[in-house]
């Protein structure tokens, strides 16, 4: 029964792309980019508006570290209500709850998936 368990991890290891020997399976961070339409985009809502996206992504956060693609993904159910709101400027908004000491990050925020926030 172990050995059955231990060649099913390896197998899911090896699968998930998880063998670090493997070059091709490594993945380059891509840095997001900003346009000034992005830039802008906050500036059209009110402060009600505002509130409720930071509240929204700052709900899908804890005292954890955790991947910030992951908590913008979570967020992303906030395009219902916004025209034109997308992971990117929910990004700028990730920003600006780390410039406001809300979160805490560690690694390149501007590439999502290789970064983290938690909360302070």
């Amino acid at each position: 029964m172990m050995k059955s368990s231990l060649a099913i991890l390896i197998t899911m290891y090896f699968l998930l792309g998880c063998d670090s020997r493997d070059e091709k399976t490594m993945e380059v961070p891509v840095e997001i980019e900003f346009t000034e339409s992005d830039l802008n985009y906050f500036n059209q809502l009110s402060q009600y508006e505002l509130e409720l996206i930071d509240n929204t992504l700052y709900s899908h956060t804890s005292e954890r570290w955790q991947k910030i693609a992951m908590v913008i993904a979570k967020s992303l159910k906030l395009r219902d209500q916004f025209k034109d709101l997308n992971d990117v400027k929910l990004l700028l908004r990730v920003h600006h709850l780390i410039n406001t000491s809300k979160l805490e990050s560690q690694g390149n925020i501007k590439a999502m998936r290789f970064s983290e926030v938690k909360r302070k």
